[in-house]
């Protein structure tokens, strides 16, 4: 349908307008990709944009590629809708039992995908993740992809203001230094003695209609009062100089922001009148508007990283180059007993012993040397508890493509190295126990039963050697008749 189309060409120029399809990988969306990654429990993650023929991937985790055909996308469906596009196993799926992604590598068979959903509700891409098994993700998974993916749109939604406002800048600062400004002067009660020629092209007016008026008649009502004020302290003290920026009514009607500069026009000791010069403001006054919208929607967005890491019960972190603290989630601060302001901009070896400092230190050259991912166990003491630690840390890249921080991601793995050990120890007295045995013993598989181990006593009872018997039967070693084995 035409519509269908018109709504297609139209997503495709706005995802164009943002200027994100092939740039350089950035830091924050790789930390959140990673982040999803590790909530989900997934081996793949993805940030997709859909282009017109391709998904090109802003960033990924566990997969190779930086872009697929369009046709064989999984995304190119969840941007079809509205919410969070689950498919629990693929081969059951009609629409992807024959995809080669499912067919062949990587072999996928679940796949979770949030839209990236613009103001205008376009959707761009997706935040996805990946598995090779089928799989559920909880209420709790899913609300966090939600929630990541709008992070996502927010961080791509503020780089295009930026580069708007900079463009908006850099035409203001042109038109400042091309078109004159406003000068004027007016008696001692405000009203206009002389306004020259450039007020026109700025406010509208003709100077002749202006000579004779009250400053004050340009004035939005809701301003006067504190700008009436501001100039009667100025008057009263005798201020030389003065510079206040407010909005003035045009000669159309509307409103533009000004910044006005005012001297006194002194004869002696008495005020003459006012002499100012008025500058349009109104597109960096705007611009800065935008800003301070887009710093507030930042430090939110932010607010909602650092709420989202806080309730990850991995330890989550992030250093600089010189393997200096950035970051740091709740549990990081738990299980080492210190806050980020106590650690912002240090190293390990200001607040651990020298041998962990040197170990951890170690590693933080090891991953910026190799520039890959690294993972290592570690052992630390919390709380007079000895903690074994299982630590990844992943490399951050700038624009630039040059690495300029590291994220690490730590997952405490006490209880399991506890088991381990348990299992190991019970292992070493069974097989003491099998080969001290007075007693004839075998060891044997259940499917087949076939004797895997004997132990020296079964050797003096049947005079068979253990090399002899393994892999056979009771019957096969006849140890045993085939009515025995029956019975």
């Amino acid at each position: 349908m035409q519509a269908d189309k018109d709504h297609e060409d139209k997503r495709i120029k706005i995802l164009h307008e943002y200027k994100v399809l092939d740039t350089l990988p950035e830091e924050e969306l790789d930390a959140l990709t990673k982040l999803a990654s590790t909530i989900c429990d997934t081996p793949m993650a993805l940030i997709t944009l859909i282009d017109e023929n391709r998904q090109w991937f802003k960033s990924k985790v566990g997969f190779d590629a930086t872009e697929t055909s369009r046709d064989t996308a999984f995304c190119n469906h969840a941007i079809q809708g509205n919410d969070l596009y689950e498919i629990p196993d693929a081969t059951q799926n009609k629409l992807f039992v024959n995809n080669p992604f499912v067919t062949g590598e990587p072999k996928v068979r679940f796949y979770a995908g949030a839209p990236l959903i613009n103001p205008e509700g376009y959707k761009l891409g997706t935040l996805c993740v990946i598995d090779t098994v089928p799989k559920h993700l909880n209420e709790k998974q899913k609300e966090t992809l939600r929630i990541l993916s709008s992070f996502i749109m927010n961080h791509f939604e503020l780089r295009k203001k930026s580069a708007q406002l900079n463009e908006s800048e850099q035409k203001y600062h042109k038109l400042v230094d091309d078109i004159p400004d406003i000068i004027y002067t007016s008696d001692v009660n405000g009203y206009f003695t002389y306004v020259n020629q450039n007020v026109e092209r700025i406010l509208g007016y003709k100077p002749d209609e202006l000579i004779g008026r009250n400053f004050q008649e340009l004035i939005q009502p809701e301003y006067k009062e504190r700008i009436n004020l501001f100039y009667f302290q100025q008057f009263r003290s005798k201020q030389t100089e003065s510079t206040l920026e407010f909005p003035v009514i045009m000669r159309n009607g509307n409103i533009k922001w000004v910044e006005q500069k005012v001297k006194l026009n002194l004869e002696g000791d008495r005020i003459k009148g006012f002499q100012s010069v008025v500058r349009d403001i109104d597109p960096r006054w705007h611009s800065e508007q935008t800003l301070k919208k887009a710093r507030k929607e930042m430090d939110e967005a932010r607010h909602m990283l650092q709420s989202i890491l806080d309730n990850v019960s991995a330890i989550i972190f992030i250093k600089d180059k010189e393997s200096r603290y950035l970051l740091i989630n709740k549990q990081y601060e738990k299980i080492n007993a210190i806050s980020l302001k106590e650690i912002y901009l240090k190293t390990d070896y200001d607040f651990r012993p020298k041998e962990l400092a040197d170990e951890l230190s170690l590693s933080d050259k090891k991953l910026f040397e190799e520039k890959q991912a690294i993972t290592f166990e570690q052992t630390l003491t919390s709380q007079g508890k000895k903690l074994t630690l299982l630590t990844t840390k992943v490399p951050l890249y700038n624009e630039q493509g040059e690495i300029y921080a590291l994220c690490g991601i730590a997952t405490d793995i006490s209880v399991q190295k506890e088991i381990q050990q348990l299992l190991e120890e019970r292992d070493e007295r069974f097989t003491t126990l099998f080969h001290s045995s007075p007693v004839a013993m075998t060891v044997s598989s259940t499917k087949p039963s076939v004797v895997i181990e004997t132990n020296k006593s079964f050797e003096l009872l049947t005079g068979l050697k253990q090399e002899e018997v393994l892999g056979k039967n009771s019957l096969e070693m006849g140890v045993m008749s085939a009515e025995e084995r029956e019975r």
